[in-house]
């Protein structure tokens, strides 16, 4: 089914998860196709989308977002559920990008028990708000500085292996 479909017929982030992996699948065999229209085969899905972007016309693979908010609580569900769903997530973390599906995930718990390293090793980027301890920040830039921020609008961003980006927000 469409993604409204799952939506609308399920409460549960595992079946739209296994939604997201069937639609990762389909689009990597429709980028394929379209690859093989153009002079470079090798061309990936986010070429695809800044071309038609830049030529002005409806991209043929748009970009997919998933957010899953309070991750620390669906780790703590059940061990069987909570297997498939990290193997879910683990998935498109892994091969999302490739066909532009992209995941966010927002805990307010990072300890190691909750973000495991298969997941965390493909988390490209991270923002990072102010964290209570030390061992917190570890766990998510693989350094201390989390800790230490300030309450409003203050946190780190890091992308890849570059150090972490102290960013400011404002607040009115």
């Amino acid at each position: 089914g469409t993604f409204s479909e799952v939506q609308q017929g399920q409460d549960n982030v595992v079946e739209v998860l296994k939604w997201a992996v069937d639609e990762m699948e389909t689009r990597r065999k429709r980028i394929v196709d379209l690859a093989k229209k153009t002079s470079n085969r090798a061309i990936k899905a986010a070429d695809l989308y800044r071309l038609a972007i830049k030529e002005d016309r409806a991209p043929d693979v748009i970009p997919l977002l998933i957010v899953i908010d309070e991750f620390a609580e669906i780790m703590l569900r059940g061990k069987k559920e909570v297997e498939h769903f990290e193997n879910l997530v683990q998935r498109i973390a892994q091969a999302g990008r490739g066909s532009l599906i992209h995941i966010v995930l927002a805990t307010q718990r990072p300890d190691r028990s909750i973000i495991r390293g298969s997941i965390k090793a493909n988390l490209n980027c991270r923002a990072v708000f102010r964290l209570p301890i030390q061992a917190d920040s570890v766990t998510v830039l693989g350094h201390a500085g989390a800790e230490r921020l300030l309450i409003h609008g203050d946190m780190l961003f890091k992308s890849g292996p570059a150090a972490a980006t102290r960013l400011q927000g404002y607040r009115v």
